[in-house]
């Protein structure tokens, strides 16, 4: 709902499959992930709308964190 209300445009709302919601908001959850990696902060991610190709991007990308 944050997304839905707060950034429209990013076009993401409770109609969507999880798989449309994941590449929709692929932009700004890498963003997201990438600061983490970089500052070494350690969380646990989940969710129906991470796509398993898209965190494969990172861990190639970044293959010793």
């Amino acid at each position: 709902m944050g997304f839905t209300n707060g950034i429209p445009e990013y076009g993401i709302h409770d109609k969507l499959w999880p798989n449309e919601i994941a590449e929709k908001f692929w932009f700004f959850f890498k963003a997201m992930l990438e600061n983490m990696i970089w500052s070494e902060t350690d969380y646990i991610i989940e969710g129906e709308a991470v796509l398993p190709e898209l965190i494969y991007e990172l861990l190639k990308k970044h293959p010793d964190k």
